[in-house]
């Protein structure tokens, strides 16, 4: 389930996502430079899109399962990406900056990349830096607000007992 799939659009393509946000808004990326990275099983940036936003998809659930599973005793059935899509503008700021990390990683390692690209190869590892970064930071920032979510879930929360070491 990738309830966030097209969620965040492409201006110049999309019309109005979901979210009112491009990730073309981002800085160093460009309709031009997700075009400047299809190679020949892609063809052109809707499917370079659709890559990129399964990936991300994939990373942002495995990792928000991680920081709930520090946060609470989670059964096997849980289902923390309904918790995702239940509140999907709570995790827009997180799902841009991965979204521009993954799109990084896409032109990084590109067949395509060469000095015509509009993003080259010390800038797209900068840039893919910025974003995991700024996501990792995103996720985490998000997850007080989880809380108010405890009695729709059921979820009982866990103690973690932290020792000083000297």
């Amino acid at each position: 389930m990738n309830c966030l799939f097209d969620f965040v659009g492409i201006r110049g393509y999309h019309v109005s996502p979901e979210s009112g946000q491009f990730i073309n808004q981002l800085p160093g990326v460009s309709l031009k430079s997700i075009q400047s990275v299809a190679n020949s099983e892609q063809v052109t940036f809707v499917a370079v899109w659709a890559d990129v936003q399964e990936r991300a998809w994939a990373r942002l659930s495995a990792d928000f399962k991680i920081a709930m599973r520090t946060k609470y005793c989670l059964n096997q059935h849980t289902d923390t990406d309904q918790l995702i899509c239940d509140d999907k503008f709570l995790f827009l700021n997180a799902w841009m900056n991965l979204l521009g990390a993954e799109l990084m990683y896409e032109l990084l390692y590109s067949e395509r990349i060469n000095k015509f690209t509009t993003v080259d190869r010390v800038r797209a590892e900068e840039l893919r830096n910025l974003f995991t970064g700024m996501y990792e930071n995103a996720l985490e920032a998000l997850m007080p607000a989880i809380e108010w979510k405890e009695y729709d879930s059921n979820l009982q929360r866990t103690f973690m007992r932290v020792e000083r070491i000297p």
